[in-house]
């Protein structure tokens, strides 16, 4: 998608940089830091997921040249593969073993 180098590293911060400690007996015991994965509630994640899906928008349309992929019956009219709605995805094909491996 062709970020800017500032922008990648300041999402990674956000990613990468979240700390954490355990309270224990009411006390706050050590720091550990988040390896992966957005905290519950992170303000970017649903920009996440966006940049996410449009990746993965881009691939399912390269699905229109690819002959091993069948669509499911009641979507070859309109030649629907996938739907999204907030952060729910459904994937249609054919049931054919070729669809699922091209996915």
């Amino acid at each position: 998608m062709k970020f800017p180098p500032k922008f990648i590293f300041l999402v990674q911060q956000r990613v990468e940089g979240a700390k954490f400690s355990i309270c224990f007996n009411g006390t706050l015991k050590g720091w550990f830091r988040s390896t992966r994965g957005v905290r519950q509630g992170e303000s970017m994640s649903s920009y996440l997921f966006l940049m996410v899906l449009e990746v993965f928008n881009g691939l399912m349309q390269k699905l229109h040249g690819n002959n091993k992929f069948s669509f499911h019956p009641y979507c070859q009219d309109l030649r629907i593969k996938h739907l999204s709605f907030a952060d729910d995805m459904i994937l249609l094909s054919s049931a054919m073993l070729n669809s699922f491996r091209v996915i």
